[in-house]
């Protein structure tokens, strides 16, 4: 059974000249998983994407873009929890108001 039966859809990417790829996987509007092979720049914000279940259907189109950062993403994160959140270098959340 393909994911697709199963409600999900896959948005994919693949540079063949710089060997990367990119995979990400919704449901619901909401992203759920994500693959990074050698880009891993946005890695942290298709997590806080994915750990705060935000409704990403108004940036879908450009998830998989080389301009896509966090500033795109900051006020639907912001909004979902009401507060900042980043990962320290030790790998803890830090929460600001």
């Amino acid at each position: 059974m393909r994911i697709r039966d199963k409600g999900y859809e896959e948005l994919s990417r693949f540079n063949e000249q710089h060997r990367i790829y990119k995979k990400l996987v919704i449901k619901e509007g909401r992203l759920v998983g994500a693959v990074l092979l050698n880009a891993i720049e946005n890695a942290g914000v298709y997590t806080a994407l994915i750990r705060r279940r935000v409704d990403i259907l108004k940036i879908k189109d450009i998830l998989l873009e080389d301009y896509f950062d966090y500033a795109l993403t900051r006020d639907l994160l912001e909004k979902k929890e009401g507060f900042r959140e980043s990962i320290s270098i030790a790998g803890d959340v830090v929460k600001t108001a």
